[in-house]
C-alpha cells in the first residue's frame, strides 16, 4: 500500500511538486500521467527514496520514505526512463552489487547469480562487461594478442575507444594494414604512461620501431581514450582524444589490409584491455567470407562498419628490444 500526504518539493520559490495526496491499494495497477513539469518524476524520486521531500511524506507499506528510507528499499523495484550503468563491471561483478546493496548474503549471492543468468538465458555472458565492450587479456608475458575482422581497406579511418582496466603497464591500440596470416601489420599503440608508438612488424624483418614519443593528449593509467588512425596512400596519421599525434609516411604501405586491434604485455603478466565503438569508415575497402577466431560481427552501412569482436585466442612471442 502506498499513502501520500501532502507531498512537496521546491526548489527556492518554484514548486515542483504541492501537495500531493494519493493512496493506493495492494494490487493497483496505477498510471500516472501529466505534462512536463507537472512533478511526475519528483513524486517517483521521493518514492524511490532518491529524493527527500520539502514537506509531506509518503509510506510504503507504512514505512515512511523520509525516516525508514532502508526499510523501504527492501519493498520496492524502480526502473526510470533513464538509468545508467556502472560499465566497469562484469555481469556477474554488476548482479553481486545490486545483491549486497539489499542486503542479500554473499553465499545466497553467489547461488542466486548463475541462477538468475540462466532464467534470462545471458549465462553466456557471466563475465562479460555490462556495456558490451570486448576485453582482450593477455595472461602471459612478452606476447601480443590481436583480433581483427573479415574486412579490407586501403584507404580508411578506423577508430576504437580503449581502457586499460587492470591497470598493468602493457600497450594496446589499433592493428592496420594486417596481411591475411598475421605476418605483416602495423601498429598504433598507447600505454598508461602517456607515450605512444607506432611499430611495423613482418616475419622476415621482425618488429620496427617507426615512431615512439610522449604526449599530454593521452590519458594516462586506466582513463578512458579514443583512439584513430588514417590512411591514405603512403601517408599515416594517428590520433588520441580527437588531436593528430603525428603523420609519417611510408611508401612500402601499399594494397588492402585487414584491421583490427592489439593488446601487448612486454614482460607483465594480466594486461587486461577493454575496448567499444570499433569502426572503421573506408575509403577504398573490400569484404572476404572468411572465418577465423578474430572476425567480428560486421554490419555495413553506408560504407560504414561497427562490430563487436569475438574472444581471440591467438598469441605470439614477439622480440622488441
Amino acid at each position: 500500500m502506498i499513502e501520500i500526504k501532502g507531498l512537496t518539493k521546491k526548489y527556492g520559490s518554484f514548486y515542483a511538486l504541492n501537495d500531493l495526496n494519493l493512496t493506493l491499494n495492494e494490487g493497483t495497477v496505477f498510471g500516472f500521467v501529466g505534462a512536463n513539469g507537472a512533478g511526475k518524476s519528483t513524486t517517483f524520486s521521493i518514492l524511490a527514496t532518491l529524493l527527500q521531500p520539502t514537506a509531506g511524506d509518503a509510506f510504503i507499506n507504512g514505512k515512511s520514505v523520509k525516516t525508514e528510507p532502508h526499510e523501504v528499499r527492501k519493498q520496492i523495484g524502480y526502473m526510470p526512463d533513464f538509468f545508467g550503468v556502472y560499465d566497469q563491471l562484469k555481469a556477474d561483478e554488476y548482479l553481486d552489487f545490486y545483491g549486497a546493496s539489499y542486503g542479500i548474503p554473499e553465499p545466497k549471492r553467489a547461488e542466486l547469480i548463475p541462477q538468475l543468468l540462466e532464467l534470462v538465458n545471458l549465462t553466456h555472458k557471466r563475465y562479460e562487461y555490462v556495456g558490451g565492450e570486448y576485453e582482450i587479456l593477455e595472461k602471459n608475458a612478452d606476447s601480443w594478442a590481436g583480433a581483427s575482422p573479415d574486412f579490407q581497406a586501403s584507404e580508411y579511418y578506423v577508430g576504437v575507444e580503449v581502457r586499460n582496466t587492470s591497470g598493468v603497464i602493457g600497450s594496446y591500440g589499433i592493428i592496420f594494414g594486417l596481411i591475411e596470416d598475421w605476418s605483416g601489420f602495423y601498429t598504433f599503440e598507447i600505454d598508461p604512461e602517456g607515450y605512444y608508438t607506432i611499430w611495423k612488424y613482418s616475419e622476415n624483418g621482425g618488429w620496427k620501431n617507426l615512431y615512439v614519443k610522449y604526449s599530454p593528449v593521452i590519458n594516462k593509467s586506466t582513463e578512458l581514450n579514443r583512439l584513430m588512425v588514417k590512411r591514405v596512400g603512403a601517408s599515416i596519421e594517428v590520433y588520441a582524444n580527437g588531436n593528430l599525434l603525428t603523420s609519417i609516411t611510408d611508401k612500402t604501405y601499399t594494397g588492402m589490409g585487414y584491421v583490427g586491434l592489439i593488446v601487448s604485455s612486454f614482460d607483465q603478466v594480466n594486461v587486461e584491455v577493454r575496448f567499444d565503438n570499433f569502426y572503421v569508415d573506408p575509403l577504398v575497402c573490400g569484404l572476404t567470407t572468411d572465418s577465423s577466431p578474430y572476425s567480428i560481427q560486421l554490419h555495413t552501412s553506408r560504407n560504414y562498419g561497427l562490430g563487436s569482436f569475438k574472444h581471440p585466442e591467438h598469441e605470439k612471442k614477439y622480440t622488441r628490444r
